[in-house]
């Protein structure tokens, strides 16, 4: 007992940590900055890839839960050296409290984390694709509704918790790199041994970031695994009418919630079987019942609806995506069969076909770049955009698929979570003139960047949503003269900013959600403009679901 007591006073007065707690905690900051960087680039990748990044990102959060479990229990038998760091009482008692706070988010952020996962995946996790990890205890055993319940409040709390890590994080290294610099206090020694005091070009304090940074960059340009695409149809008759048309629509607006590995609600829509077989709400599809078919009444309901779908601000799926889900469902929701061999009204084949061309943002199908009835659009010849400048706007977050090989065309799609950057549109108007569709959803593009968008000369549509533009920049997209399809959705647009934009010669449909436009002034633009679309949004009312669809020809 006398040995145990001088042990543990003898480790309280070491200079530093001991080795086993400075690998666990450099092990456990690794694992922390990885998550980060998980987190960030699954937001800007989809289907395999980001499966691959899920599971990566649900195993290594275990395994900080079970470092930083290790990290404690060595804390408790091993006392921290003493503390001969200058400060105020009151600097001290923050940093104390940081330090509580990380180990507090280092449980709660794991588990929540392995929560949400135990109640959106079935048969427990298997960690690097092959330890087997159990489900959370217990909650198995609570009603469907309850799980679904926690599952939200899992995911918001596992949200949330992310921001506030980063905040100690920041405040962490910051009190770092003052006790090093400023107070010159040997703290920075007892975690990082052989640091010297006040030395700014300290070898660790270079070589822990730069370790950091070349870790990461690693991983984040890592290449992830493709899907196998389906070739596409020559036309609307050898489309498949599931596997062309609805699954597409699916995979694109609703696996980031409804996957295999993610299935909320333990519903997934990676596939027809998972389809069929539903969730703890019970199926998903009836064949040939709309109204017994809860998939079709979640994404029908209002905007705004506590059980719409998709939740918060996710695009959703667009008005022809949602009207062939229906079509589909009244034709017996057959898991296969070619939309030639199937007999529909000219009206349904209609929709079909801009089902079967949408590229999926909100509210808008498209059927440009695909063969229609007989017939297909005369793709201008551009020269090839330069590899190197795709590779850079990929990197940051952009997807750039070509059209047509003949032509050089390309769709862009920004997908990351971070306002765009001058590097970034001086990138983009390096290929400006190859660009035919482009999407930037909450880039916070400008006045003044959507001004340098409108010289974009091959663009037909653009899809502008969330972003704080106003009528001073809608006025410069009114000479874009290939321009068909334009989205500014949940922007600051009037009536006064739609009619610049009316002035577009091609324009034909233009998308006007939750802005400053009324019914007024879209009847206006309308009215001075024939063949133009203003959409104002839709509701349930827009689609009819009681439109009769023959059953399909076996």
């Amino acid at each position: 007992m006398l040995k145990s007591v001088e042990g543990r006073a003898q480790s309280a007065q070491r200079a530093r940590y001991t080795n086993v707690a400075i690998i666990l905690h450099w092990l456990i900051a690794g694992g922390i900055v990885l998550q980060i960087l998980l987190g960030w680039r699954m937001g800007e990748v989809e289907g395999l890839g980001r499966s691959v990044l899920l599971q990566l990102h649900k195993s290594l959060g275990i395994t900080v839960l079970l470092l930083t479990a290790a990290r404690l229990a060595w804390r408790l038998k091993n006392l921290p050296p003493i503390d001969t760091s200058i400060g105020t009482p009151i600097e001290k008692k923050l940093a104390h409290g940081v330090h509580i706070g990380f180990y507090a988010l280092l449980f709660a952020l794991p588990l929540t984390g392995w929560a949400l996962s135990s109640l959106s995946q079935a048969g427990g996790l298997k960690l690097y694709w092959a330890v087997p990890w159990p489900n959370f205890p217990l909650l198995g055993f609570l009603p469907g509704g309850a799980q679904d319940v926690l599952a939200d409040l899992s995911d918001t709390a596992h949200s949330a918790l992310v921001w506030v890590m980063l905040g100690l994080l920041a405040l962490h290294v910051l009190g770092a790199l003052k006790h090093h610099l400023i107070d010159r206090d040997p703290t920075l020694d007892r975690m990082a041994p052989g640091a010297e005091p006040g030395k700014l070009a300290e070898p660790r304090l270079i070589a822990i970031p730069l370790v950091f940074a070349v870790f990461a960059g690693a991983v984040y340009l890592s290449k992830l695994p493709q899907e196998t695409p389906r070739p596409k149809p020559a036309n609307l008759a050898t489309a498949d009418l599931y596997l062309d048309i609805i699954q597409p629509a699916l995979n694109r607006r609703c696996q980031s919630c409804h996957a295999d590995d993610n299935a909320r609600g333990g519903l997934s829509l990676a596939n027809y079987s998972a389809v069929m077989r539903g969730g703890r709400q019970g199926p998903a599809v009836t064949r040939g019942d709309l109204q017994m078919s809860e998939l079709y009444r979640r994404i029908t309901l209002a905007r705004g609806h506590k059980e719409y779908m998709p939740k918060g601000e996710r695009a959703p799926l667009n008005a022809d995506q949602t009207a062939a889900i229906a079509i589909w469902i009244r034709a017996g929701a057959p898991a296969t069969g070619k939309v030639g061999a199937m007999k529909f009204t000219d009206a349904q084949k209609d929709t079909l076909q801009k089902a079967l061309g949408s590229t999926g943002e909100a509210g808008e199908g498209d059927t440009a770049g695909v063969v229609k009835a007989g017939t297909q659009d005369v793709l201008p010849v551009v020269p090839a955009a330069d590899p190197a400048v795709v590779a850079s706007l990929e990197s940051t977050g952009f997807i750039a698929r070509q059209v047509d090989k003949s032509s050089n065309l390309l769709d862009v799609n920004y997908t990351a979570k971070r306002p765009l950057t001058a590097a970034d549109f001086a990138n983009l108007s390096k290929i400006g003139p190859q660009i035919r569709t482009l999407s930037i959803r909450a880039g916070q593009v400008t006045d003044d960047q959507m001004r340098l968008i409108s010289g974009f000369s091959n663009v037909v549509r653009l899809r502008l949503i969330g972003n704080p533009l106003t009528d001073a920049g809608a006025a410069s997209l009114g000479g874009m003269k290939a321009l068909r399809d334009l989205s500014l959705v949940e922007s600051k647009l009037s009536d006064v900013g739609l009619m610049s934009v009316a002035t577009a010669p091609s324009l034909r449909r233009v998308y006007v959600w939750n802005t400053g436009v009324t019914k007024a002034g879209a009847d206006k633009a309308q009215a001075a403009r024939p063949g133009l679309k203003v959409d104002l949004g839709r509701s349930p009312a827009d689609i009819d679901p009681n439109e009769p669809v023959k059953a399909p020809v076996n």
